[in-house]
């Protein structure tokens, strides 16, 4: 009897020496590592989760309180995120403006209108330009001109130069004659090559011939080949499409903005998918059956020669904010049954967090709930990790 009783002591003494070991051990470690998706997974050191093989991450008893992170959450190696693309910005307040579209018309620009006039008067013997949308290429001859007052001021030179030769008269009156003759020739629309040809021939050029200042297209042709024009009468007019402007009314103008300078997006409506964009140049106050707008006036570069004068086109204004919001790049939400993204918890380790939007443009987006001021996120990416997740899941 006193054996048995022996024997149930030293049995009741090891097992308390063992549970007060163990404690004493469990004291000792504050913290371990385990597995985001598998919580069970607890390990002294670190390594990959036997289960999913992502990276186990440290928890500190104390801080979590006996309590593992809930959530999902996916960890990826710097190779991996480097091959997805993944790029991570950190939040901050900022101001998001609700874009709209108004409707707008490519017009001239005025700064790249060219006038053709006749310098004199006279008959247009050919004329090489002769339509509306002609294009007029720089240096190219564009007309030519028969008139009987540029063929009396050429006599006028030819006679006096032959004075000068045949009196051998090098004085200072002839000269200046002879001058004076020249620069009759020149404002009358004759070239120095044509002049110094007149001299070195001494024949009168019977058609004189016009050659573009500019290249552009015909927008106002006023004239037929042989019919008589005044000098100073408007041949043609073109212009050069390299830039345009746009026409756009906007009502209501007090709620957008409408700085000099701003850009806009600007869209063909025969062509949605090809963007420009555009200066403004100035928003005209106008007035119209009593209602106030202002006419925005907005260059465009058209280098392309895709956009013609008259096209109807579409131009995003936006509306004023004030007030300071979370906002991110569209590009990082996933969208589903309800919206999310990743965000960084630590290291190379995201946690997939639900978020509730608000407004949003274009390209950015409001965050009402979710995340806050100094939370950093994936903003490109996202799709690629977010198929990650879902293959380990």
């Amino acid at each position: 009897m006193k054996k048995i009783i022996y024997l149930i002591f030293v049995f009741l003494t090891t097992i308390y020496a063992c549970n007060d070991k163990s404690s004493e051990n469990k004291s000792k470690s504050d913290s371990y590592y385990t597995c985001p998706m598998h919580p069970s997974v607890e390990s002294n050191n670190p390594g990959s989760c036997p289960v999913c093989n992502m990276s186990l991450i440290k928890v500190n008893r104390k801080d979590i309180d006996g309590k593992l992170p809930k959530g999902n959450f996916i960890t990826l190696d710097s190779r991996s995120l480097k091959l997805a693309g993944v790029k991570l910005d950190t939040i901050k307040f900022s101001n998001i403006s609700n874009s709209e579209f108004i409707t707008g018309i490519t017009v001239q620009d005025p700064e790249k209108t060219y006038s053709v006039n006749a310098r004199i008067s006279g008959r247009i013997e050919n004329l090489y330009a002769n339509f509306k949308g002609f294009y007029i290429e720089k240096g190219k001859l564009i007309y030519s001109l028969f008139s009987e007052k540029l063929i009396g001021q050429q006599k006028e030179l030819i006679e006096l130069l032959k004075y000068k030769e045949k009196e051998r008269k090098n004085d200072k009156l002839t000269l200046d004659m002879i001058e004076s003759a020249k620069n009759r020739l020149l404002t009358s629309g004759m070239s120095n090559s044509q002049i110094d040809e007149i001299i070195i021939r001494t024949k009168i050029i019977k058609y004189i011939n016009f050659y573009a200042a500019e290249s552009g297209y015909i927008s106002k042709l006023n004239v037929k080949e042989n019919m008589y024009v005044e000098e100073g009468q408007e041949i043609f007019t073109y212009n050069s499409q390299n830039t345009l402007w746009v026409e756009a009314k906007l009502f209501d103008d007090k709620n957008f903005s409408t700085e000099q300078n701003k850009i806009y997006s600007i869209l063909p409506i025969s062509n949605p998918n090809k963007k420009y964009n555009g200066v403004l140049i100035i928003a005209e106050p106008q007035v119209a059956d009593g209602k106030r707008y202002s006419l925005l006036k907005i260059k465009i570069d058209n280098t392309d020669k895709k956009l013609v004068e008259g096209m109807q086109v579409k131009v995003f204004v936006s509306k004023n904010e004030n007030n300071s919001k979370i906002v991110i790049s569209k590009s990082a939400i996933i969208n589903g049954k309800v919206k999310y993204i990743w965000k960084l918890a630590h290291d190379n380790t995201f946690e997939q967090v639900e978020i509730i939007t608000g407004k949003e443009n274009e390209k950015n987006i409001e965050i009402l709930k979710g995340i806050t001021h100094g939370d950093i996120i994936i903003t490109n990416g996202a799709y690629l990790v977010n198929s990650e997740f879902l293959l380990k899941k």
